[in-house]
């Protein structure tokens, strides 16, 4: 008489679908730089955006789990680091305030 049934409230969906942590692990989260990450929004041009989507087209028949905030991080650590080390020689320098630049913002 002293077995008490363990309570389902709050567990939702949980209950249906067996141990949450065997989810967790079974996915790949992605790894951010700090151990953090945040949500931001930015403006892209459509053509930059058609790139983006095509590269992670590419990358997904490869790895199903390669999401596109994998890329973006990749991408601007790239970016950013070139421009650490050369400065007004980096590609991003010369992009944004190069000669002959829009300087969009």
């Amino acid at each position: 008489m002293g077995n008490k049934r363990s309570s389902i409230k709050g567990k939702g969906a949980d209950i249906y679908l067996g141990d949450d942590n065997q989810a967790q692990q079974a996915s790949r989260p992605m790894k951010p730089i700090d151990g953090v990450r945040r949500k931001a929004t930015f403006y892209i041009p459509p053509a930059l955006l058609d790139r983006l989507d095509d590269a992670w087209l590419d990358l997904r028949r490869l790895d199903r789990s390669v999401k596109k905030s994998s890329l973006v991080t990749a991408a601007l650590e790239a970016a950013l680091t070139d421009y650490v080390a050369k400065q007004e020689k980096s590609l991003f320098y010369q992009t944004i305030i190069g000669t002959g630049s829009s300087k969009e913002g």
